[in-house]
């Protein structure tokens, strides 16, 4: 009598082989998911840099300037006297640009801000408190570019002037 040899039955391979597909299938939306996530963080993180970075270069000109010029109440630019020269901050396009004025008034390119994001919004309000100190207030919406990465916030900051009396 010839003895068969031991065998998996074809049922019994494609239910294990189904089974293994469903884990490598979990297993790899997991991955991508832990990505998405990744990324999204990243993209939130690099948005405060910016944020913080964007605000320390408009506080830093608006702070040392001799004299504000066209930065009133909801102005959408602010022209700031820096060391004997005329810089204007404003939009240009959908970046934050700081232009210097040339003396034959046309205007330099100094900075340009994080072409990552989209910023749209930009106005600058001069606030004077009961003491008479005198203050700036920075307002601009930031947005991310990345489809699917949904990176949008609001930003304002106040810039106290130096008004020093002698």
């Amino acid at each position: 009598m010839k003895k068969n040899k031991a065998a998996y039955s074809l049922i019994e391979v494609l239910v294990s082989v189904s089974i293994l597909a469903i884990l490598v299938v979990m297993m790899l939306n997991t991955v991508l998911l832990s990505f998405k996530v990744v990324l999204v963080a990243a993209y939130r993180s690099k948005s405060v840099e910016v944020v913080n970075d964007l605000n320390s270069l408009i506080s830093y000109d608006i702070r040392n300037s001799a004299n504000l010029i066209e930065c009133d109440d909801n102005s959408v630019s602010c022209i700031v006297l820096l060391n004997g020269k005329r810089y204007v901050w404003k939009l240009c396009q959908d970046l934050i640009c700081k232009y210097e004025i040339l003396p034959d008034s046309s205007e330099s390119i100094i900075t340009v801000s994080n072409s990552n994001f989209r910023y749209s919004g930009l106005s600058f309000q001069n606030y004077t408190d009961n003491s008479g100190i005198e203050s700036v207030y920075v307002t601009y919406r930031l947005q991310s570019r990345l489809p699917g990465v949904d990176v949008n916030s609001i930003n304002q900051f106040k810039v106290s002037l130096r008004n020093y009396r002698v």
